[in-house]
Parts: C-alpha cells; sequence; structure tokens
C-alpha cells in the first residue's frame, strides 16, 4: 500500500502531465487523492462530449476565477476579466453557461422547474447541464 504523500504526489504530477501545471482545485483536492483522481478522471470523460473546452472554462471561470485554462482554450482575455468580475461575456454560448453555472453553484444544485426552463431556453439542457456540475 503507498503512503498518502506518494498518492498525492501521483494525482498532481498527473495533473501537470494532463495541464501543463497544477490546477488549484486539483492541488486542494489532492488531500483526499482518490477524489481529485475522480475528478481528472472525470474532466477527461466529458471532454468535448457537448460542450466546448472554452465553455467548460467559462464555467470554471465563473466560480472559480480560473485564468490559464481559459487561455489554452482560446477563450478571450477581455471575456476572462468581464467573468471573472462577475460579468456576463458578450459571447451568447459563453453569456449562457456562465448564467447557469452561477445559477447552480448559488443555489448549490437545487434548481426547480422554472430555473431548469430558464436554462433550457438557454440552450443548456439536461446533458450540458450535468457537465456544468461536474
Amino acid at each position: 500500500m503507498t503512503s498518502k504523500s506518494t498518492e498525492t504526489e501521483t494525482v498532481l504530477a498527473d495533473a501537470r502531465n494532463r495541464f501543463g501545471f497544477e490546477p488549484n482545485v486539483i492541488r486542494e483536492m489532492a488531500t483526499n487523492p482518490v477524489s481529485a483522481r475522480l475528478y481528472l478522471k472525470a474532466r477527461t470523460s466529458l471532454r468535448n462530449v457537448y460542450s466546448p473546452p472554452r465553455e467548460h472554462q467559462a464555467v470554471q471561470l465563473a466560480i472559480a476565477a480560473h485564468t490559464a485554462g481559459g487561455k489554452m482554450t482560446g477563450c478571450d482575455l477581455s471575456d476572462m476579466q468581464i467573468i471573472f468580475n462577475g460579468g456576463v461575456p458578450t459571447d451568447a454560448s459563453l453569456a449562457n453557461v456562465v448564467k447557469a453555472a452561477r445559477m447552480v453553484h448559488s443555489k448549490k444544485g437545487w434548481l426547480d422547474e422554472k430555473e431548469l426552463t430558464e436554462l433550457e431556453q438557454l440552450r443548456i439542457d439536461r446533458p450540458r447541464l450535468y457537465e456544468i456540475v461536474v
């Protein structure tokens, strides 16, 4: 059985290999290496399933002020700054996922039918909503 510090370092090394840096969320989650590993696997599994990578990054910006990934996926710097400052970008697809991410985050995932309908009108269906949650 490996020690926790070895497990933690393995997860952090995997993150560095995947992203070219250690994302803050992985560094924090690495205190529980199993959770961090599951998070990394989920991110890999969801890559380009329904939403393009830049929309995934917009979600992260909306709730976590994460800019390195945004740059790597082609998010415009001005859009990243707008999102980071609590605004909504002009790009419609990014605006919609930012609105959805903030709604899910503020409601702790407990959306009612009215909110789900509002998200559907923004072209955020349940599969895309699940990506935002993950």
